[in-house]
């Protein structure tokens, strides 16, 4: 008798999971396995008979809490193919002069990450973000002076060079982690224009360092400069409600102690505040060591608190750059809770977030001391 032909068992199948879900050590796995491939590829001097490439860019971006601007003479420019991303890739709207800065400091646009990024932005679901290695870049490619604000970084050299968010120069990019420099957005930045915006690039590479200790994943941001279109003149407070909502925290970034901070006077903060609350958000308050440390030394974390909180919160006397937007999350206000309720649960919530900001720099200063970190 015949035997019948049996097919072979079927091998078992991997489990896909999307790049934006995956664990930061899953994350590394496939980046470790693409770069194997990659190695293991002919090197284009090899195909074509031409010289060698120019290998190492990502190692060319400053490590993380580095202030030092990489030098362009480091970088290898033998194969300009290497160092160049395709132009198909790339939006013909946007400065071409930007994007071959950004080829030069972190490396070509790869093309896999940027068909899937690019995939997402245009079906207009996700909710975007950048990594604290964003700020740093974006300081280097238009040499922005330590004592500039945020508003004039805006103005003067964010929408020259676009017709949309600025984020776009970033998507299919990553950095010297091999991390992406855009992705689903973790935690909402609320923050004043008139920061310094070196204050602003600070308190977000802080805030990643510890948010990295705790949890082991990088976080990435929304904040406006990057995401919002900034030719639209019209801000709308649904889309800042939604990005609030889609985060996991809202990081509320302050500059000072001793007097009001500017942003407690700003209507669009104070809307954000009020938002994450209302949302079970955690209203996570940063400070510069530069305030903290001293006040640390002199007041508990309780006296650091009311210190802050003493300035009061006025919503009617918070002001916008536009009056229009005053009058708008005023009537916003008055339905959802009121102006009274609106102040005394801001108030809570930054006393809250004053004393967790300060237990964390103790701890955070207490394990620096003892494994020699900041030891005179």
């Amino acid at each position: 008798r015949k035997k019948k032909a049996r097919r072979a068992p079927r091998k078992k199948q991997r489990q896909w999971k999307p790049y934006s879900e995956l664990t930061w050590q899953e994350r590394k796995q496939l980046e470790e396995k693409d770069a194997a491939k990659a190695a293991a590829a002919p090197k284009q001097g090899e195909v074509d008979g031409g010289g060698g490439g120019g290998g190492g860019l990502l190692s060319c971006l400053p490590c993380f809490g580095s202030s030092q601007p990489t030098s362009s003479s480091s970088l290898a420019v033998d194969n300009i193919l290497t160092m160049n991303s395709d132009p198909a890739l790339l939006d013909p709207r946007l400065d071409r002069d930007v994007h071959a800065k950004y080829d030069s400091l972190c490396g070509p646009v790869d093309p896999v990450l940027y068909r899937k990024q690019k995939a997402l932005f245009d079906a207009g679901k996700t909710v975007w973000g950048v990594s604290h290695t964003a700020f740093d870049l974006l300081a280097q490619v238009h040499n922005i002076p330590a004592d500039l604000k945020t508003r004039a970084v805006v103005g003067d050299m964010v929408k020259p060079c676009t017709y949309s968010p600025y984020f776009m120069y970033l998507l299919g990019r990553k950095d010297n982690h091999g991390m992406p420099l855009t992705g689903k957005a973790t935690h909402f930045v609320s923050h004043a224009w008139d920061y310094l915006f070196s204050s602003l690039s600070l308190a977000v590479r802080a805030h990643s360092q510890f948010s990295y200790n705790e949890t082991l994943e990088w976080p990435v941001y929304w904040v406006d400069l990057f995401i919002k279109d900034q030719h639209n003149p019209a801000p709308d407070p649904n889309e800042f409600t939604m990005a609030i909502t889609s985060c996991k925290a809202t990081v509320c970034v302050l500059d000072t102690l001793n007097t009001k901070p500017v942003a407690l006077g700003r209507i669009w903060c104070l809307f954000e505040y009020l938002h994450a609350i209302h949302n079970a958000k955690q209203l996570q308050v940063f400070l510069p060591d530069s305030v903290l440390g001293p006040g640390l030394d002199s007041a508990t974390d309780t006296q650091l608190a009311s210190t802050l909180v003493g300035h009061g919160v006025d919503v009617r006397a918070a002001q916008a750059s536009r009056e229009e937007d005053v009058k708008v999350i005023h009537s916003l206000i008055e339905k959802l809770v009121g102006f009274d309720k609106m102040e005394s649960v801001i108030v809570e919530s930054l006393q809250e977030g004053v004393e967790r900001a300060c237990k964390e720099f103790r701890v955070t200063r207490s394990l620096m001391a003892r494994f020699g970190g900041d030891e005179d």
